[in-house]
C-alpha cells in the first residue's frame, strides 16, 4: 500500500514551514513485536522535506468503533532518522466535535410543539360540533302541543333565514380553520420524525470514538532532502498465547528408548487494533485478527506405554513419555494431539523447561484387546472358638495385541480392598507379589500394578484372587475413596 501525504504550506512566526499528513494505516510496517497483552508497531516514513522545520503528522485512529478501538501507550512513541535534526515528538489526542446547540438536543424543539398541536384541533371541531347539534334540534319535527301553539310570520322566516346565514358562514369558517390546523399539524409530525431520525444518527454516532489521534514529529533540515524516519509505537488490543500440535506414528517399536514423537510450536497471535500490519514478518489483518505462527518444530524423544485399568474400562490408552530435549522452555498451553496423521483429542501442557519430562496422552488402541471376566465370588464361616467370615474372590483379566509386528509395553492396575480395622484383614492369594523380578507389584496406592510386555499376537490372562477376613456377627461394607 502506497503512503499517501498531503503538503500543507504554512506561514506564520514560531510555527513549523511546512507540514507532512499520513494514515498510519497507509505505512510501510518495518516490525511488529507482540507481547502478551500488547504489540510494539515500528512503521517507515519516507518524505520529501523542505530546508527548514518540517511538521511530520501520522494520523493514528479516528473514528473507530469504541468496543475494537486500539489504544496506544502514550509513552512508547519514539523516533528515529539519519541527517535530519528531530526537535519534538507528541502523541495528540484531539476531540472531534462539530455539533451545534440545536444537534446537540435536537428533542427540546420537538418536546416545545407537540404540547400545542392537540387544543388548537380540539377547539374548531367542537365549535363545529356545538352548532350541529342546534342544527339538528332545529330540523327536528316538532312536538303536537308546540305546533298548536306556533305562528308562521314575516319574522319567522326573516329570522329563520338569518341563522341559516350565520349557520353557513360559520362552518365555512371553521372547515378552513381546520384545514389549516390540519396542515400545521402535519408539519408539526413531519418535524418530529426528522428529529427522531437526527436523533437516532446521533445515538448510534456516540457508539464510534471520536477523538483525533495524531503523532506529532517536528524536524529540521539544512537543505531540501529526502528522509527516511521510524516511528515506534506500543498498542493494545494485541497478544499472543502459546499453543501446540504434537504428532506421534503407532507403528513405532515401544520397547526401543530412541523413539521421537514431533512437536509443532505455535504462537497464536490476536489483534484487534483497526489496522492491517503488512510487509513485515507478521502478517495480520482485521479481517482475520487471528493468526497462527510457527515458532518451532522439533523432534523429541519418547518412551511409548499402554495404560489399562480393566475394571473401569476394557480399552488400553496409549502414553508417551516425552523429554524436552530442544532448547526451548514450553510456555502453559493448549495441546492438540494427532496420532498417524489423525486428530485425537485437545489437552493442555504445563510449563516443561529444557530437560524435563511431560507426559502425553495418545488416546486409546483398539488393536489391545482386554476382556474382564464375571468374578467368583464364595463366602463361608471359619474358625472354631471364634467365628468367622471369609470372602474369597477370584478375577480373570485376559489380554491380547491384535497387532501384527508390533510389541506393546501394557501397565494394568486392579483394586484390591484395604483393610482399615485391624478386625478385617486383606490377602492377596494372586499374583506372588513378593520377591524380586515379580511381574505384579502393589503399589503406593494398595492397587495391583503389572508391567507386561506383550509380542505381536501375543494373549495372556492375569488371576487376580483375594480373600477378606472378618467377625461373623459384622456387617461389612466397602468405600470407594477417590
Amino acid at each position: 500500500m502506497g503512503q499517501h501525504e498531503i503538503e500543507l504550506p504554512i506561514i506564520c512566526a514560531g510555527v513549523p514551514q511546512h507540514s507532512y499528513a499520513f494514515e498510519a494505516a497507509a505505512l510501510p510496517t518495518k516490525t511488529v513485536i507482540v507481547y502478551a497483552d500488547r504489540a510494539e508497531v515500528k512503521r517507515h516514513v519516507h518524505t520529501q522535506l523542505a530546508k527548514g522545520t518540517n511538521e511530520i503528522i501520522i494520523q493514528v485512529g479516528t473514528w473507530k468503533i469504541r468496543t475494537s478501538l486500539a489504544v496506544i501507550e502514550r509513552q512508547s512513541v519514539r523516533v528515529d532518522g539519519n541527517g535530519v535534526l528531530i526537535q519534538e515528538v507528541q502523541y495528540q489526542e484531539m476531540p472531534i466535535d462539530t455539533l451545534t446547540e440545536t444537534e446537540r438536543d435536537p428533542r427540546t424543539s420537538a418536546n416545545f410543539s407537540s404540547p400545542d398541536m392537540s387544543p388548537p384541533m380540539e377547539r374548531p371541531i367542537e365549535r363545529r360540533h356545538s352548532t350541529n347539534q342546534i342544527t339538528c334540534q332545529i330540523g327536528q319535527k316538532p312536538s303536537p302541543a308546540a305546533c298548536m301553539n306556533f305562528l308562521m310570520d314575516g319574522d319567522c322566516l326573516k329570522n329563520l333565514a338569518t341563522f341559516l346565514t350565520y349557520y353557513g358562514e360559520t362552518v365555512r369558517s371553521l372547515k378552513a380553520e381546520m384545514r389549516g390546523k390540519q396542515r400545521e399539524c402535519e408539519r408539526l409530525h413531519e418535524q418530529i420524525e426528522h428529529l427522531e431520525r437526527r436523533i437516532d444518527q446521533l445515538r448510534c454516532g456516540y457508539e464510534y470514538d471520536s477523538i483525533k489521534r495524531n503523532i506529532s514529529i517536528i524536524v529540521e533540515v539544512e537543505e531540501n532532502k529526502e528522509a527516511d524516519l521510524f516511528v515506534t509505537y506500543q498498542v493494545y488490543c494485541a497478544g499472543w498465547k502459546p499453543t501446540y500440535d504434537i504428532r506421534a506414528c503407532s507403528t513405532l517399536e515401544e520397547e526401543k528408548e530412541n523413539s521421537t514423537v514431533k512437536l509443532c510450536y505455535y504462537g497464536l497471535v490476536e489483534q484487534n487494533t483497526g489496522d492491517t500490519w503488512a510487509d513485515c514478518d507478521l502478517v495480520l489483518s482485521t479481517a482475520c485478527p487471528t493468526h497462527k505462527v510457527l515458532v518451532a518444530q522439533v523432534e523429541l524423544g519418547c518412551l511409548f506405554r499402554h495404560e489399562a485399568v480393566p475394571c473401569k474400562s476394557t480399552s488400553a490408552y496409549l502414553s508417551a513419555m516425552v523429554t524436552n530435549s530442544s532448547g526451548f522452555p514450553l510456555l502453559p498451553g493448549s495441546l492438540s494431539v494427532y496420532m498417524n496423521n489423525s486428530f485425537v483429542s485437545k489437552s493442555h501442557i504445563n510449563f516443561v523447561a529444557p530437560g524435563e519430562d511431560f507426559r502425553c496422552c495418545l488416546g486409546l488402541d483398539p488393536a489391545v484387546k482386554i476382556e474382564y471376566k464375571s468374578p467368583s465370588r464364595v463366602v463361608e464361616q471359619v474358625g472354631f472358638m471364634s467365628k468367622s467370615s471369609l470372602i474369597t474372590q477370584e478375577q480373570i483379566i485376559h489380554l491380547r495385541n491384535a497387532k501384527v509386528n508390533q510389541t506393546v509395553q501394557l501397565t494394568v492396575k486392579e483394586y484390591i480392598p484395604k483393610s482399615n480395622d485391624d478386625k478385617i484383614k486383606v490377602a492377596i492369594v494372586s499374583p506372588e507379589i513378593r520377591g524380586k523380578g515379580q511381574e505384579a507389584r502393589l503399589n503406593k496406592e494398595h492397587n495391583l500394578e503389572w508391567s507386561i510386555t506383550l509380542a505381536p499376537g501375543q494373549s495372556k490372562d492375569l488371576s487376580v484372587k483375594y480373600t477378606v477376613e472378618y467377625p461373623a456377627h459384622e456387617n461389612l461394607t466397602y468405600k470407594i475413596s477417590c
